[in-house]
């Protein structure tokens, strides 16, 4: 069983029209949430977003679920924007049975939604880490060929995550263990 951190850069939010610009990642522990290597960054700048799909298939390997477990913030958008664009780039078509009932994953926005006290609004990874860019810059960022800034945000928001997720790892066993259920 490995974990990694996943995350991706788009152009907007249209899994039709907005193409994937990044694909990252980097394997953590999977008791203590560090990370256990480099962080991987797939540039589609660097050659195209059909070869860092293509690239990201080899490392993600659909036939076997336990190889590459996904960890991040809000999978459900880059596993359905990953669906949508390996079906229109690659051809590919990964099953929804396979996206959303085989593949396990972790996904630490309820958790933030919960910590937010049952609120969904403002419930997000920035909120948490307290910081003050978003992803909104990116596509200016990418416009103007500023990839170095978007790399920035990137390694940025990887640190900030596994921050995040190393605190939680440490904090939510001794709360299960504190749980007593009603008799």
């Amino acid at each position: 069983m490995t974990e990694f951190y996943l995350d991706f850069e788009t152009l907007g939010v249209n899994s039709e029209y907005d193409k994937i610009i990044t694909i990252q990642y980097q394997q953590v522990d999977t008791r203590t949430g560090a990370p256990k290597g480099p962080l991987t960054i797939l540039k589609e700048w660097e050659s195209s977003e059909r070869e860092i799909l293509k690239d990201f298939l080899d490392v993600l390997n659909p036939d076997n679920v336990w190889d590459f477990i996904p960890i991040g913030y809000n999978l459900r958008f880059e596993l359905y924007f990953l669906q949508a664009r390996f079906r229109k780039t690659l051809k590919l078509e990964l099953s929804n049975e396979w996206l959303y009932y085989n593949l396990p994953r972790v996904d630490i926005r309820s958790i933030l939604v919960m910590m937010n006290e049952g609120q969904f609004k403002g419930a997000t990874l920035d909120w948490f880490v307290d910081r003050d860019t978003d992803s909104n810059e990116i596509p200016a960022w990418y416009e103007g060929k500023e990839y170095d800034k978007i790399e920035a945000y990137i390694e940025d928001e990887t640190r900030n995550f596994l921050h995040a997720y190393q605190f939680m790892k440490s904090k939510l066993p001794p709360l299960s263990r504190a749980y007593r259920p009603l008799p």
